[in-house]
Parts: structure tokens; C-alpha cells; sequence
């Protein structure tokens, strides 16, 4: 028996199947299209928390682990929670805030700042300029051409400031990069307030002595009606107190002695508000309170009491207390002690003058006529007062010694 050959049949193709060689042409154009999408990226384009975009200068890199918004993944098919960190910057600006301390109206002042590129890449940058009048900025200087600055390099800034008062200003400059969103530099223009410290001490009027810690021209003005008026004498007054100086300039810690004169014509309290007001625009009220006092002085005792007069005897027309001394030899000496008590809450200055008495007689209930009342000095020099001059302390008693020394043998009155 003859064996047949065992031949295998070809697969019929379907219709319109492409052939092997078009295959191959259709899997090269495929690639060929894909290579033309493989490329990397400029890592400038690229957030700096991605996989491959541009490293920071300012933090550590972390090896082995890839940071996507908030998660950490440490091994496959192990995924853990980790708090997202906070944008990490592009720039960095020196100083962070620009700050003017010292100033004066209708002067210009300049200060330069830096913007540190802290990539490891070059970087655009575009600055927005302030929105008040009173700050402007000038052209960045770039350390190349064309407004690109390189990893770690730094371009400047000039920040000129133009102030129309002593006030306090606030700006800032918005600094726009390739990141996510823009930062703020912010800019502050202040002086260092001024502080006054009062050191009130009380004679016959009030002076207080002012103590600043920074540089300032002050001025007192009074306040009335809720409104400054400015009065250009030395003094400022607001009856029934007057200040002066009314203007004065200190240093840092300098000082100076105000002086607050009060004038009351009665025995009562009196308040009146005057205003400082620095050149920095910074005001402060101050409130000034006075009473007035009435001299009031008590004959508290007298050694051996007092003798008013008899009736009929003629005596002084203003006097309220009579002394007595008996009949003695001329040139003796006869004492009496007398102990008076000021009743105000004020130092008295005293000065014991012998005056001549008013003799005249009365009628009964007839009053005094003032044209009779007269005051002359004593010039016997029979009555003494020891001590003669001096202070009497606020609310206390003071005792003096009345001495009478006759020198010839006669009635004698004095007051």
C-alpha cells in the first residue's frame, strides 16, 4: 500500500486583510508617531512636587519615596495618608518685607530688595508694581538677558517711597512666577511712636515733667467743642488752666518740664481737655483737673483764753479774737502761746506784720463804715510774733509765741 503525502492547507484570508508587509508598515508609522509624543518636559513648566519637575534649592530631596498631593507611597499595595506640605516657593524676596523707619515730608527714599531664584532651574519673573501713589518701583536689574534668572542667581529691585505726611503706610508688591499662584511682598513705613512719661509734682501750680523715647515735635493744643484750636502764643490756655510750652521738640530720651498754671478765682473744681498731637499724625487727649482751695485758718487756743471786750470799751473794728495781757512794768515781758490750724489741703506761706488798730466807737448795732477802716504799720514795736515768717503744712497746727514787751507805762492796742 502507498502512503498518501500529509499537505496543509493555507488559512484563507479574510477580505481586504492587510498583508504581513503592511503590518510591519503600520506598526513602524505607530511608533514613529509615538516617539514624536516621548520627549521631557522643561522642568521649568512643572510643579516642583511632581516626579520630574524642577528641585528646590531651599529643601531636601526625599529618596525612595514619591510625594502626590498628600499621599506617600512607601512599597506597592501599601498606600498611606500624609499631610500635604505647603507650596514650596519659586522665589524668595530679601528682605521678605521692605520696611522705611525713617522719614520726612517731600523727601524720596529708595531702598533695594532681591528675588532669589531657589530652583534648580531658570525662571521668568514678572513684578506687579504697588497700588498706592506713594511707593513706586523701578526696572529689575537681571544678572542675563532677556528677564531670565538662573538657579540661586538674584535680580534687584529699587523701591522709592515718597511720603505726604508722618502717618503710618501699608502696601505690597505681587510678584508673579511660573507657579501655581503668586507671592506678596509686603511694605511697611512706620516711625517708632513716640512715648511720653509724666512726672507730675505740685507747688503753687501744676509742672509736669514729659519723657520721650523717640524723635518728635509735640504741641499742646486745648480742646473745645470736640475741635483743635491752634493758638500760636507760647502759652496754650483753656481757662482756668494755662500750659506752656505749648510746642516743644525732644529727642529720644530727652526731657522736658511742662508747666500748668491754674487760676481760680473760687473755692471749686475745674476740668478742661487738652490735646497732644505728635507729627506722625498720632493724637492723644489729656485731662487736666484743678480745685480751688480758700484760705481758711482756725485760732485753735490761746494760753490763757481769750477776754472779749466790755461794754463800751473801745476796740478794733475787724478784729474776731482779743487777746488780754495784764498790767506789767515797762520792759517786762509777758508770753502767750497761740496755736493756729490751717484748714486747706495747701502749704501757707506766712508773714506776721503788727498793724495799728481801727478805734472807733459804735453805737449799738450800728456797722463799721469802711472809709474808717484803715491799715498802718505798728512802729511801737511792743508786740512780737516768734516765729515771724514761714510755711504752714496742709491740715495741721502750728504754735507761735505772742511776746509784749511795753517800754513806757500807757494802754496799749495793736492787731
Amino acid at each position: 500500500s502507498s502512503s498518501k503525502p500529509n499537505h496543509t492547507k493555507p488559512k484563507p484570508k479574510w477580505k481586504g486583510e492587510p498583508s504581513v508587509k503592511d503590518r510591519a508598515d503600520g506598526w513602524e508609522k505607530l511608533l514613529k508617531l509615538k516617539d514624536r509624543q516621548s520627549f521631557l518636559r522643561n522642568p521649568r513648566f512643572l510643579p516642583l512636587n511632581s516626579q520630574q519637575g524642577g528641585t528646590s534649592l531651599i529643601r531636601p530631596r526625599t529618596k525612595g519615596k514619591a510625594e502626590i498631593k498628600g499621599f506617600l507611597i512607601i512599597s506597592r499595595n501599601i498606600l498611606i495618608i500624609f499631610p500635604a506640605e505647603e507650596p514650596i516657593p519659586v522665589f524668595l524676596a530679601k528682605p521678605s518685607v521692605v520696611v522705611f523707619t525713617d522719614y520726612s515730608v517731600g523727601n524720596i527714599y529708595e531702598v533695594c530688595f532681591r528675588l532669589k531664584n531657589v530652583t534648580s532651574s531658570s525662571r521668568h519673573i514678572r513684578v506687579i508694581p504697588p497700588t498706592t501713589p506713594y511707593f513706586s518701583i523701578g526696572l529689575g536689574r537681571f544678572p542675563g538677558e532677556g528677564g531670565v534668572v538662573a538657579p540661586g542667581m538674584s535680580c534687584k529691585y529699587t523701591l522709592r517711597f515718597a511720603p505726604d505726611s508722618l502717618g503710618d503706610y501699608k502696601d505690597f508688591i505681587v510678584v508673579e512666577t511660573q507657579a501655581e499662584g503668586p507671592f506678596v511682598v509686603p511694605i511697611e513705613a512706620w516711625r517708632p511712636p513716640p512715648i511720653l512719661t509724666c512726672m507730675f509734682s505740685l507747688l503753687l501750680s501744676f509742672c509736669a515733667k514729659m519723657w520721650a523715647s523717640a524723635l518728635g515735635p509735640f504741641a499742646l493744643f486745648p480742646r473745645t467743642s470736640g475741635q483743635l484750636q491752634i493758638l500760636g502764643t507760647y502759652f496754650s490756655e483753656q481757662p482756668p488752666f494755662a500750659v506752656s510750652p505749648s510746642l516743644f521738640v525732644l529727642e529720644p530720651g530727652e526731657a522736658t518740664v511742662v508747666e500748668v498754671s491754674l487760676d481760680l478765682k473760687s473755692g471749686r473744681k475745674s476740668c478742661q481737655v487738652f490735646t497732644v498731637v505728635c507729627d506722625n499724625c498720632q493724637v492723644k487727649d489729656i485731662s487736666i483737673e484743678g480745685e480751688g482751695q480758700l484760705i481758711a485758718l482756725e485760732l485753735v487756743s490761746v494760753s490763757g483764753g481769750e477776754e472779749p471786750p466790755v461794754v463800751g470799751e473801745v476796740h478794733d473794728l475787724t478784729a474776731e479774737h482779743f487777746i488780754r495781757f495784764s498790767p506789767c512794768n515797762p520792759h517786762s515781758v509777758q508770753q502767750k502761746k497761740l496755736v493756729i490750724r490751717n484748714n486747706v489741703h495747701l502749704e501757707l506761706p506766712f508773714h506776721w506784720q503788727i498793724m495799728k488798730p481801727n478805734l472807733h466807737p459804735l453805737l449799738p448795732r450800728e456797722s463799721p463804715d469802711a472809709s474808717h477802716i484803715q491799715f498802718h504799720l505798728a512802729t511801737d514795736e511792743v508786740f512780737h510774733v516768734s516765729p515771724s515768717t514761714g510755711i504752714l503744712a496742709p491740715c495741721q497746727d502750728q504754735e507761735y509765741l505772742l511776746i509784749f514787751c511795753p517800754k513806757e507805762v500807757k494802754r496799749t492796742r495793736d492787731k
